[in-house]
C-alpha cells in the first residue's frame, strides 16, 4: 500500500494539506493533526509518510516554523485524542441511557 501511493501522492500532500486545514472546525483541524503526527514514522521503515520536507512543510505551515518547542509531542496528542474519545463515549452512554429510561 506504501508503494507506490504515498511517493505519487507526495508532491500533492503539502498543498493539500494547507489548503484544507484554515478551512475546518476545530474538531477536524484536531484530528488532522493527530494524523499529521502519526506520518512522522508512517513509512515501512518507521520514517516520514510522505518525505522529510514534505513533512517539515506542513509542520512548519500549521504550527510554524519553531521547532519542537512549537509542535505537540506524541503523548500530548494522544492525550486530546484520548480526551475526545472519552467525551464522545460519555455522551453516547448518556443518550443510550436516557433513552433506556424513556423507554423501558
Amino acid at each position: 500500500m506504501y508503494e507506490p501511493y504515498a511517493r505519487r501522492f507526495s508532491n500533492l500532500v503539502v498543498a493539500l494539506y494547507l489548503d484544507s486545514y484554515p478551512l475546518v472546525d476545530d474538531n477536524t483541524r484536531g484530528k488532522m493533526e493527530e494524523m499529521l503526527l502519526t506520518w512522522r514514522t508512517g513509512s515501512p521503515m518507521g520514517k516520514e509518510l510522505f518525505g522529510v520536507q514534505q513533512q517539515i512543510a506542513i509542520e512548519r505551515g500549521v504550527w510554524g516554523a519553531g521547532g519542537d518547542t512549537v509542535r505537540p509531542t506524541l503523548s500530548q496528542c494522544f492525550e486530546k485524542f484520548l480526551n475526545s474519545y472519552v467525551v464522545e463515549h460519555e455522551v453516547s452512554f448518556w443518550f443510550w441511557t436516557h433513552h433506556k429510561i424513556a423507554s423501558p
